[in-house]
């Protein structure tokens, strides 16, 4: 049985998942996090942040009194804005 490039792709897509928090590794590249959510480079800052955001995850969810469990969306590279209230 011959088996087409087409079907092999398809297959390895539909085998890759966005990690959850349970199967989330140091692995989890920047470019596969882009790829599974459908975004653009942020940029060499938001790349160093989504790194040191993977490693607090990790090092969160390997506590095993942890409360609950941290995973990946996608504000995981994105810059926090601190708000300012209008008076």
């Amino acid at each position: 049985m011959k088996i087409s490039a087409l079907s092999v792709f398809l297959a390895s897509v539909a085998a890759a998942k966005k990690p959850t928090g349970t199967t989330l590794t140091a692995d989890y590249s920047y470019d596969q996090y882009l790829i599974d959510f459908g975004k653009q480079h942020g940029g060499r800052a938001a790349q160093v942040l989504f790194e040191s955001r993977i490693k607090d995850i990790i090092a969160h969810n390997s506590n095993v009194k942890r409360s609950y469990t941290r995973g990946v969306n996608h504000l995981t590279d994105e810059v926090e804005v601190s708000r300012i209230s209008v008076q």
